[in-house]
């Protein structure tokens, strides 16, 4: 005799398990045929956070440096991570990820001004100091209405040979001594941010000063009197942990765009999505 409520439950474990094969493979075959596109599409973010990461310890990012987009009369840029969203292809990347990576590349690039606002509060410190150059300092703009902040310790020398250098060192440790190694050399020291052209311009002239080792430690003490400093080498510490912590996620995606516990968990849900 047939055992009717064994036999509709085998039956019915049969059929949920060749449902599932089935739209396990379907799925599968499915993601195959995405993985390359999605690979590309996380291995540029992670070249493009790679160097968000690299750039902050030398010329952060700006939103401008990107693609722009105008609407109307306003014009915004596209950066990849916005520019992903804009063009609607963020349903592909994993949202919590993505929301990750778009509020982290926000960051970034407002990092990127906030170090241009720490460049006029460090001119303004400068110019302000009346004991810090016994020659006078020129400041000039290009006459063309463009921001420009151009600071010129002139000796009345004529220097034919100099070094320039990057603005941005002054955020980081050791600017005293680079600056009396670098003038140590007997010519002209230039440090400016990285527009072209430039929006601030720092010049020193060996003969501007009285005692050099005495002016490079002034000049230490000047770039962390304004509290962007502090704060800005916080937050340049705290986004690298950040860029850090998502670049091993976009690694592994770069990998294996859906791994198969995803691809099996969708299917199950599939079975029973309407």
């Amino acid at each position: 005799m047939i055992d009717w409520p064994t036999f509709l439950a085998g039956l019915v474990a049969s059929l949920i398990a060749a449902l599932v094969t089935f739209v396990l493979g379907v799925k599968s075959g499915k993601n195959q045929t995405d993985r390359q596109r999605l690979q590309e599409m996380y291995r540029s973010l992670l070249v493009h956070f790679q160097d968000l990461k690299e750039r902050l310890d030398s010329y952060p990012r700006r939103w401008e440096q990107y693609e722009e987009h105008h609407v109307g009369w306003e014009t915004h840029y596209l950066p990849p991570v916005k520019k992903m969203e804009h063009e609607g292809n963020s349903v592909y990347i994993k949202a919590r990820l993505f929301n990750e990576a778009l509020e982290l590349e926000r960051d970034v690039l407002k990092f990127g001004y906030d170090v241009e606002r720490y460049y006029d509060s460090l001119f303004d410190a400068i110019a302000s100091n009346e004991s810090l150059f016994k020659a006078p300092i020129d400041t000039s703009n290009d006459g063309r209405g463009r921001k420009c902040r151009r600071l010129k310790a002139n000796d009345g020398q004529n220097y034919t040979t100099g070094i320039s250098s990057r603005l941005f060192y002054f955020l980081q440790p050791g600017i005293g001594k680079r600056i009396e190694d670098a003038l140590g050399s007997g010519g002209y020291l230039t440090f400016h941010d990285d527009r072209n052209p430039y929006e601030h311009e720092l010049t020193i002239n060996p003969g501007s000063y009285d005692d050099l080792p005495t002016f490079a430690q002034q000049i230490e003490l000047l770039s962390r009197e304004s509290g962007l400093y502090d704060e800005l080498n916080s937050q340049r510490t705290s986004l690298k942990t950040r860029i850090d912590a998502l670049i091993k996620k976009l690694s592994r995606r770069a990998k294996e765009p859906v791994p198969f516990w995803e691809t099996f968990a969708g299917a199950f849900i599939d079975i029973f999505r309407p």
